[in-house]
């Protein structure tokens, strides 16, 4: 050990330098591979560096020259100068360009094969000629110039924010997504034309962007997420359907098929007096919610119109008004639904559902909308020339009023200015949904209750008939008929004015009329046979039904029997029967 030691402290009084050699390993230098000739990518002599592109490599092609892509190939840049990449092959081949795609103006990248081109890219900048079925892009997309973009499917998926940019008219894609994680911006005003589907599942502002969806078929936005364009034009007669909310910044244009929105909103954010629709038509307009900014002054006396329809009907609803103190202005969504309003069938609207317009309007306004006293015209179709007719054809349109519904309440007013296919109502203050038709004939309202929701058999329970005259004038005179279920008796009735008449399970109750605000009550003593749901109605002429219910349980007895003597350590026995 003691000898050990002394190497050691002999050792400790030597510096021993080490040179430290750093060695790089590496493949084959990157290089730049240019294009010499008419060729195959995956051939060694199209290239001037000797090979084929690696990964790692720029690739140019220029010269004119025509490269065919016949293999999956990876580089780190592409350059398209004055030649072009082509793909022909029945077979799909993915190009995926690490840092960056670029085509100059007299470049072109084409897909003619039947095969799928895929590109998958960090930015793209395009000012010549750029066709692809699938383009890729985590970065950003820039076409500029008179050349051309066409893709198939182009698909944001940076995951982080990335900007698009289409100048010119020549730009085009079918399918157009963003994925979730990305957001997709630009401040800059351009048009893009879509033939097919765009998807949302990240964050689309677009604020001064044109979306023209013009392709030949049926076309669709959608996703997770709502999208917010500059403007949006629609100009294909098969429609675009909108499964997301849709803020338009501008324009609104409707040139050419429907854009249905069944469970979405259009919002339309310049103020309508600013020209944000355009267009709209029978053969264009929206089918679903339209939500219109209004200004904070008059807009008498073309107002903004909602450029509403459906069933291939348009029925705008225009609103207009004078400049009052206070006026603040706001947003305002409306809507027409094609049918009767459910309030009509049921003869709770005050409009005869057999002489009505078949549509009715719904206007909404935002939290702290106030636009004042206002007008409001509602247009529909009485013609074949508009797509059809929605008014029924026992109906006479000279005697049409509307009927606005606020909250619960029904109130029927007077148009101004009929015509035959519109009715303009004035010095309206609420919104709410309306309804056009004739006035249905006076009839009461009629109500029903029951003393309990459960009964044993052989219980009596008692239904009560409530009819009312909620006009402003007396109701003249009337029966209401009240047809008992199968399984009951009648045991006992009673009415504060009128007369009965039973036969069998029908009890007519006939009343000399009712003075406005009035009401008269029929009470029926009701014993049950058997158990069951049971359901009773009561009916009159041109009232909605009134109807109560109640489930009847089966009746329990007990018989004990009495042959054994008590003490006698015998089990008793009871038998429980269900009647």
């Amino acid at each position: 050990d003691g000898a050990r030691g002394r190497r050691c402290a002999g050792l400790r009084g030597l510096q021993i330098l080490v040179p430290l050699v750093f060695l790089t390993i590496s493949p084959a230098d990157a290089a730049t591979c240019s294009s010499q000739r008419n060729g195959n990518w995956g051939t060694a002599n199209t290239w001037n560096c000797g090979r084929v592109p690696l990964s790692t490599d720029d690739a140019v092609i220029s010269g004119n020259d025509t490269v065919t892509l016949n293999t999956n190939a990876t580089v780190a840049t592409l350059t398209v100068n004055n030649g072009t990449l082509r793909h022909t092959s029945s077979t799909g081949y993915a190009l995926t360009v690490r840092n960056g795609l670029t085509v100059y103006g007299d470049g072109s990248v084409d897909s003619t094969g039947s095969g799928t081109l895929t590109i998958t890219t960090t930015s793209v900048t395009n000012s010549g000629a750029l066709a692809a079925d699938v383009l890729n892009a985590t970065g950003n997309v820039s076409h500029t110039g008179n050349g051309s973009f066409a893709v198939g499917s182009l698909v944001f998926q940076g995951g982080g924010t990335q900007t698009a940019d289409f100048y010119g008219s020549n730009a085009r894609v079918t399918d157009l997504t963003v994925n979730a994680g990305t957001t997709l911006s630009s401040l800059n005003s351009w048009t893009l034309n879509f033939w097919g589907t765009f998807t949302n599942n990240g964050s689309v502002s677009l604020s001064n962007a044109t979306l023209v969806a013009n392709g030949t078929s049926a076309q669709s936005m959608g996703g997770t997420k709502p999208v917010t364009l500059g403007s949006l034009q629609i100009n294909n007669a098969a429609g675009l359907t909108l499964n997301v909310n849709l803020a338009v910044n501008n324009v609104l244009t409707l040139t050419s098929g429907v854009l249905s929105a069944p469970a979405s909103t259009v919002i339309l954010d310049k103020l309508c007096t600013q020209g944000a629709v355009a267009g709209g038509s029978s053969g264009s307009y929206v089918d679903g919610a339209v939500q219109l900014s209004f200004p904070n002054y008059g807009i008498n006396p073309a107002g903004c119109t909602f450029p509403l329809g459906s069933a291939a009907r348009y029925a705008t609803v225009t609103v207009n008004y004078a400049w009052q103190n206070g006026l603040a202005g706001g947003k305002i969504t409306g809507r027409t639904t094609s049918g009767d309003h459910p309030d009509t069938t049921i003869l709770a609207s005050g409009i005869d559902p057999a002489k009505s317009v078949n549509r009715y309007w719904t206007l909404t306004p935002e939290a702290g909308t106030n636009i004042g006293n206002y007008d409001a015209t509602f247009q529909f179709c009485n013609a074949a020339g508009c797509g059809g007719s929605d008014v029924d054809a026992l109906a006479n349109p000279n005697n049409f009023v509307v009927a606005q519904k606020a909250a619960t309440t029904w109130t029927t007013l007077t148009p101004s200015a009929p015509q035959s296919n519109q009715r303009k109502v004035a010095g309206l203050t609420g919104f709410g949904d309306f309804a056009i038709g004739e006035t249905a004939p006076m009839a009461p309202k009629l109500t029903k209750t029951v003393s309990t929701p459960t009964a044993l058999v052989g219980d009596v329970v008692t239904f009560t008939v409530t009819a009312s005259n909620t006009y402003g004038e007396a109701l003249p005179a009337f029966d209401v008929t009240d047809v008992l279920p199968a399984g009951t008796t009648l045991t006992a009735s009673a009415t504060s004015s009128g007369t009965l008449v039973t036969s069998g399970q029908t009890v007519v109750w006939s009343l000399p009329g009712l003075n406005s605000g009035s009401s008269a009550r029929l009470t029926l003593a009701v014993k049950f046979a058997t158990r069951g749901v049971y359901t009773n109605t009561a009916t009159s002429p041109n009232s909605a039904p009134a109807r109560a219910s109640l489930t009847v349980l089966p009746g329990a007895i007990t018989h004990f029997r009495m042959d054994e003597g008590a003490g006698t350590g015998a089990r008793h026995q009871a038998a429980v029967v269900l009647v």
